[in-house]
């Protein structure tokens, strides 16, 4: 007689990391992603819309590489505890690289940044902020005082992403970037740190864009689409260790700007 068996394989979770495309908010391309941990050879189980899971990881800490032709390359530390897991990087923005199969008509402005022998400025971090001839989409709709640890919002875009980061200026307030901690309560936004200064009714929030050099030196910022029809301009600023370049444009919607080299030096 044929015996037969039911063996049941019981997995414990160790952590999950949720991959977001920051151009589109959605699940990244994966024709070229990796997904790997620097110190162990498991690889994560993808469960779709960007989720990527990892089980029965002994107790530790592990390095999370992330990289892809698309995307400029990512590395994020967790540990594992039996019983409890930290979820400090559920959340992965993937930033585009120069590579990133963009549509056309899409908004996008490309530069290359080169250190003063004129070698590419690999891994640079590039830092892009939007101000406005008019028509700010975001603004600040009541006073926000020192030390406030939300803003009430008012958005002709709909909600804010809580990916976006923002820059608070006006002619008498230094800038401080914001970062939203939580989705908002009507228009009410939790912030991740308390404001450093008070800001007026009014203020505008600046969409501050975020990427790095890849190792040709060369960037994308890819505007965001609530900006297809707003006149505006952009201030491009590069920067590595102590050196750091800068570049101004005003913002051509659904066309791809080239800045050409931005050249960094060493304050003297």
């Amino acid at each position: 007689m044929d015996q037969h068996f039911q063996v049941r394989i019981r997995s414990v979770f160790s952590y999950a990391v949720r991959l977001v495309d920051m151009y589109t908010r959605g699940a990244p391309f994966r024709s070229s992603l990796s997904v790997r941990l620097a110190n162990h050879p498991q690889v994560p189980v993808c469960k779709g819309d960007g989720w990527y899971i990892f089980s029965d990881l002994p107790d530790g800490i592990y390095t999370l590489n992330i990289s892809s032709r698309e995307y400029m390359d990512r590395s994020v530390t967790f540990s594992v505890i039996t019983g409890s897991t930290s979820y400090s990087e559920r959340i992965i923005y993937l930033h585009p690289s120069p590579a990133y199969p963009f549509r056309a008509g899409d908004s996008l402005v490309r530069g290359r940044a080169c250190v003063e022998d004129g070698s590419p400025a690999g891994s640079a971090y590039v830092q892009a902020v939007i101000s406005y001839e008019r028509d700010a989409p975001v603004k600040l709709a009541e006073d926000a005082a020192k030390e406030a640890t939300e803003l009430i919002v008012a958005s002709k875009k709909g909600q804010v992403d809580l990916a976006d980061a923002f820059l608070l200026e006006t002619p008498t307030c230094k800038g401080t970037i914001i970062r939203f901690a939580s989705p908002p309560k009507g228009r009410v936004y939790p912030l991740t740190e308390p404001l450093s200064f008070a800001y007026p009714r009014g203020t505008v929030l600046l969409p501050l864009l975020e990427t790095n050099c890849d190792d040709r030196g060369e960037f994308v910022v890819a505007l965001p689409l609530f900006l297809e029809k707003t006149h505006a301009c952009m201030k491009i600023e590069v920067w590595r260790e102590e050196a750091a370049g800068f570049a101004e444009l005003s913002i051509q919607a659904s066309t791809t700007q080239s800045i050409g080299i931005i050249q960094m030096n060493r304050p003297k």
